[in-house]
């Protein structure tokens, strides 16, 4: 058995199953205006070809009558025979238009109507014969008999057909405007009702699948942003639906494998952390020369080992405070307290490896700020943080400057530094993971890529939001604000 071919139709498919209702809905309403046209056509045909010779030829044999009723008289009275004659040949033009008029009559009735005609007609003829074989046998004729009683009765019958006629005219061409009324009425709905079909069909068309794209569209963009939980609901077996579905695994995919990552870089860091803990804590007992003295030169291999050793620890520390924010895990001590006080903590911590490379530190610290709900060391971090990088990619002499003050949206802090500024096609990455800029055009090298997400997921947990503004030359602009909100803050509020 054939199965039936839209039972699971395809994208092509019922496109081409709405454009062939909108084609058959186009030529339904094209033969049905060819339809309404054709009877018109019918109607128009019998008025011109059959109604006008009627009644032309109505009007002939009345003519004709006549011209044979002058012919008897002028016979009878003048006695001259080619009167007689011209009577003859209009009685027989007479005859030739009633028969061509019996074989164009309709119906009975007008059959049955010529008919008597004829049969009238023959007997007036026979009448003036009879009278004319008299005269000419010498008997006298009265010209009370001129013309007979049949001839009124003919005449009569004739002037009936030719109102009956002219009626019957205007009755077709009534009709036949009526019919080219209906017809006009009937093709402009047909045509109206045919288009809203047509635009209703193409619009659904159009419409299910720009909603779907629309919505596979925003999965890609909530895929790409990280989100590897977004899954589209689409049950429809088509093209879309089988994209869908697929998006949906490759979704899934995607979020176990980040989830394995994020799996094993907890792990690892963790497994790294105990051991590096242990070697740190034996440099420091041998810099406290607990196992004996050392030399200079021991002295500045273990301070390379404590350097080196003190640079892993952060970065395994920074690996798993980006695991535990991304799972939701990141507890935060959240209370009210003063923006202000947190700048200046973040400004001595920072301060030393200012002066170290030979940077301005201008701290533009607007007093009174409202208090704000946060977690002061996270927030700490963030605003060293961006110091720090500030501070990496300005060159001597150059300026980093802190600042705070209240929008509308809250309490905004602005680092802002003189250094090379950061491309515009960097800048759309800048806060994803691992991402680093080329050195080459920023003019220093260095980090993990893991400070500028780690801020990202500290603002965004007290419900702010963090950004760059920056242009080559120019140097960069890092900003965030946090609202001063009356709700608690939902990651860890304590």
């Amino acid at each position: 058995m054939v199965p039936y071919p839209f039972a699971k139709p395809s994208l092509a498919r019922k496109i081409i199953l709405g454009y062939s209702i909108v084609v058959g809905l186009a030529m339904a309403s094209g033969g049905y205006a060819i339809y309404n046209f054709s009877i018109l056509n019918n109607i128009t045909e019998t008025v011109l070809r059959r109604d006008l010779v009627l009644a032309q030829s109505r009007s002939d044999i009345l003519e004709h009558l006549i011209a044979e009723a002058r012919n008897e008289a002028k016979y009878f009275i003048l006695k001259d025979p080619d009167y007689l004659s011209l009577f003859r040949e209009r009685g027989e033009a007479f005859d030739r238009v009633v028969k061509r008029m019996a074989g164009m009559s309709a119906g009975p009735d007008e059959r049955g109507t010529l008919d008597k005609t004829a049969s009238l007609h023959a007997a007036y003829a026979e009448d003036v014969s009879a009278r004319a074989a008299r005269l000419a046998e010498g008997k006298p004729v009265s010209l009370d008999e001129v013309p007979p009683p049949v001839f009124e009765e003919l005449y009569g019958l004739i002037t009936t057909m030719i109102s009956d006629g002219r009626r019957s005219l205007d009755a077709a061409v009534i009709a036949s405007n009526a019919q080219a009324d209906k017809a006009r009425q009937a093709t402009i709905l047909a045509v109206v009702l045919a288009g809203l079909a047509s635009v209703s069909i193409a619009l659904v068309i159009v419409r299910s699948i720009h909603e779907r794209v629309r919505k596979l569209d925003d999965g890609t963009r909530q895929i790409a942003s990280g989100n590897f939980a977004y899954a589209l609901d689409d049950p429809s077996p088509d093209e879309l639906g089988s994209l869908a579905r697929s998006f949906n695994q490759m979704a899934a995919k995607l979020g176990e494998l980040d989830r394995m990552k994020a799996d094993f870089v907890s792990c690892l860091s963790h497994e790294l952390r105990s051991p590096l803990t242990s070697l740190k804590e034996a440099t420091s007992l041998m810099q406290d020369l607990v196992a004996g003295p050392v030399t200079p030169k021991q002295e500045r291999l273990l301070k390379i080992i404590e350097n080196d050793g003190d640079k892993l620890l952060r970065l395994i520390n920074d690996l798993l405070d980006l695991s535990k924010m991304e799972a939701g895990m990141m507890p935060l001590n959240v209370h009210p307290a003063r923006v202000e006080e947190v700048l200046k903590h973040a400004v001595q911590e920072i301060q030393p490896l200012a002066v170290g490379k030979g940077v301005h530190m201008v701290s533009l610290i607007s007093p009174d700020l409202p208090v704000i709900r946060m977690d002061e060391l996270r927030i700490q971090q963030v605003v060293t943080n961006l110091l720090h990088n500030a501070i990496k990619f300005t060159e001597r002499d150059g300026t980093v400057t802190l600042s705070s003050t209240e929008t509308p949206e809250g309490v905004q802090v602005s680092v802002k530094d003189t250094g090379r500024g950061i491309p515009p096609e960097a800048q759309a990455r800048i806060f994803d993971k691992f991402h680093q800029v080329d050195p080459v055009m920023t003019g220093a090298s260095g980090g993990t890529g893991l400070g500028l997400p780690i801020a990202r997921h500290i603002v965004e947990a007290h419900r702010g939001r963090i950004w760059v503004e920056s242009h080559p030359g120019e140097g960069a602009s890092f900003a965030f604000v946090l609202p001063v909100a009356r709700t608690p803050v939902t990651t860890g509020d304590t």
